[in-house]
């Protein structure tokens, strides 16, 4: 009897892990098709790149600021309730977007949207971590990104046979976003009491790693850039948006192998990856103006920065959580993610400003120029931290 317990016991805790792990994908297929389809729309409307760029930085803006409210809701009325009412507020905008009346407005519902997006993924989580034991945590976290990254190429892939102007395509975001969340209903009773609750450390933790989150907030602003405005650089070059999409399709593919560089990464010198990483991104990114005419060398240079983005962020990661006590780990991470979200808000705000004024050239130059300022600081031993 007692073993049969232990049994059902298991296969819940699976169920709970197997639900959040199809909210996951779910989810990240519906943010990889707004990541093609919305910026088309103010393309299409004739909004300037350096405004598209303050657009998809809004997004990120209101997952900052929510961020810190999360606890506290989640306290108060659930995790599950907090994550259906952020996918139904989700839901209804992206239906909404495709009538652009004003950039005003657009800005208050990208905002909306990014609220509700942030929140959702934050609150599931929260979840999953809460849920999965300390002795499968790393495969599962793993496994998660597996999910995460096979979502992001799954959305562009859809567009590529509906089409980025056709409607259908935000339903079926609209769709995607709301199972998500729905989804999860069936664990309901099974959520956490409320996410935990820690205090940003973001400065302290600058101050004792600034290499480390310096390149974790170069890396992010290099992928935002990559992500939030490729369909815009294929447009301009050329290529069609659904095209483009797939572009970032096979970007985002790349991190399904995430696991291996983690073996690499377990191997090697984390800080040297780093380095090297970011000497490879700069050396493979200014090949791109050259190669982005021919769709096949396109493709495979997408392919190389993919790679490269995903040794780097898992360097870093591995950097941020090594020789760390368990009860730093929840801080730590959450600065980290913090410096993430921070390095993608520039990255949108400074690709839209670059493209406005040098043209395609501006969307290599930001994610060029990040590359050289890690390189930069890097050659600043005096803040070298000592070798793991």
């Amino acid at each position: 009897m007692r073993i049969f317990k232990i049994i059902q016991h298991f296969n819940y805790e699976q169920n709970q892990i197997h639900l959040l792990l199809i909210s996951i994908l779910l989810l990240a297929v519906a943010m990889s098709i707004n990541i093609v389809i919305l910026p088309l729309i103010l393309y299409h409307q004739g909004i300037s790149t350096s405004l598209i760029g303050i657009s998809s930085m809004t997004d990120i803006l209101g997952g900052i600021v929510i961020i810190s409210f999360l606890h506290s809701l989640s306290k108060k009325i659930g995790i599950f309730n907090s994550i259906l009412g952020f996918g139904s507020i989700a839901s209804v905008v992206i239906l909404i977007l495709p009538f652009y009346q004003n950039f005003i407005l657009w800005l208050l519902l990208s905002f909306a949207l990014g609220t509700s997006i942030i929140s959702i993924a934050t609150l599931r989580s929260a979840w999953l971590n809460i849920t999965i034991k300390s002795k499968v945590r790393s495969m599962i976290i793993a496994t998660s990104s597996t999910v995460l990254c096979a979502g992001f190429t799954i959305g562009p892939i859809i567009i590529k046979f509906i089409g980025a102007g056709n409607y259908q395509a935000f339903v079926i975001s609209s769709l995607c976003t709301f199972l998500s969340c729905l989804v999860l209903l069936p664990i309901r009773k099974a959520e956490p009491k409320s996410i935990p609750h820690q205090k940003l450390r973001l400065i302290v933790f600058i101050k004792r790693n600034p290499k480390i989150i310096l390149a974790r907030f170069l890396t992010d602003l290099q992928c935002g850039t990559i992500i939030f405005f490729t369909v815009i650089y294929g447009i301009k070059n050329g290529i069609s948006a659904e095209n483009s999409g797939l572009l970032i399709s096979i970007f985002s593919a790349v991190g399904m192998l995430d696991f291996l560089i983690g073996f690499i990464v377990n191997h090697k010198s984390y800080q040297r990856l780093i380095l090297l990483g970011f000497i490879a991104f700069f050396v493979i990114v200014i090949i791109l103006p050259f190669a982005i005419h021919n769709y096949y060398y396109a493709g495979l240079i997408y392919l190389i920065l993919g790679w490269l983005t995903s040794l780097v962020s898992i360097s870093c990661w591995y950097g941020a959580n090594l020789n760390r006590r368990k009860s730093q780990l929840i801080a730590i991470n959450s600065s980290f993610q913090a410096a993430g979200l921070f390095g993608g808000f520039f990255g949108n705000l400074l690709t839209g400003i670059a493209m406005q004024h040098f043209g395609n050239h501006g969307f290599v130059m930001i994610i060029a120029a990040a590359s050289l300022l890690y390189l930069m600081f890097r050659g600043d031993k005096s803040n070298l931290p000592p070798q793991n």
